[in-house]
Order: C-alpha cells, then sequence, then structure tokens
C-alpha cells in the first residue's frame, strides 16, 4: 500500500503536470488494484487444512502411530505437515507466510 501511494502521488504531483499522460496512470491505478485484489484473496483463501472428527484412540485402532498427527488427532497425508504458527496440520505444506500470516498449502 505504500509503494502504491508513493506512485500514486508521485504520478500526480511530478508526471501529470509536465506531460498528459492520463493512460498511464490508469493502467498503474488498475495494476495496483489487481495485485491488491490477489493479496486479499490469498490471505483469506483456506491453506488446506486437514479435520477429522475421530478420537485419537480410534485412530490408533485403524491406522499406524507414523501416519497420524497427535497435536491434531488427524491422519497425515503424504506431504501434510504439522504447522507450529498455526497449530494445525496442512496438506501439502510448503511454509508458513508471515506476510499473509498463513500458511502455504493445497
Amino acid at each position: 500500500m505504500i509503494m502504491f501511494w508513493l506512485v500514486f502521488i508521485t504520478q500526480i504531483v511530478v508526471i501529470e503536470p509536465k506531460l498528459d499522460v492520463w493512460y498511464f496512470m490508469l493502467s498503474t491505478t488498475l495494476i495496483s488494484v489487481k495485485l491488491l485484489m490477489s493479496f486479499v484473496f490469498t490471505c483469506r483463501s483456506k491453506p488446506g487444512y486437514i479435520e477429522s472428527e475421530i478420537a485419537v484412540t480410534d485412530l490408533l485402532q485403524k491406522v499406524p502411530a507414523q501416519h497420524i498427527c497427535f497435536d491434531c488427532s488427524v491422519i497425515k497425508e503424504p506431504g501434510s505437515h504439522h504447522c507450529q504458527a498455526c497449530g494445525k496440520c496442512v496438506s501439502k505444506f510448503e511454509k508458513h507466510s508471515v506476510w499473509l500470516d498463513t500458511c502455504i498449502g493445497r
């Protein structure tokens, strides 16, 4: 957002009085809006948390222990990982993004 405002103010104060380039301001504004929308949609999307409603004791009877996350009480899929920041298991976990404040996964 800071970069957007810097570019926008620079266009209004520096570029626009000297050159009549309204199309440059329009294109920059549209690109900035698209980037902001992408950021918001990514922040609000779910990364693919693995959820289960089965008790741990039932899981232990049906599934080997190395395939169970005991923190979440879920069956771990291949490529899944327990995120320490979120406290949930994420399918196809890549990392926990501090910029988005969410996990990057499925």
